[in-house]
């Protein structure tokens, strides 16, 4: 009896494709596991414009003088 030896192991696409689906699977997965706990952009947006501000605000009290008024902030 002869064995072929396309019987004995997996292609590479076989493989490749294995890990491609496992990889969609558990990114999708780790998108619904970390859920609405996360960061969101506009947090991350509203967080750096408040600090902008806040920057703004003590360079405007500061008692140094600069050479740029333009204390503007632009969004």
């Amino acid at each position: 009896m002869k064995i072929r030896s396309s019987t004995l192991g997996f292609t590479l696409m076989e493989l490749i494709l294995v890990i491609v689906l496992l990889s969609i699977l558990s990114l999708y997965a780790a998108s619904r596991f970390m859920g609405k706990g996360s960061v969101s952009a506009f947090a991350l947006q509203e967080q750096a414009i408040s600090v902008i501000r806040q920057v703004q605000v003590n360079r405007m009290q500061s008692n140094t003088s600069t050479t740029d008024t333009n204390f503007q902030l632009q969004v």
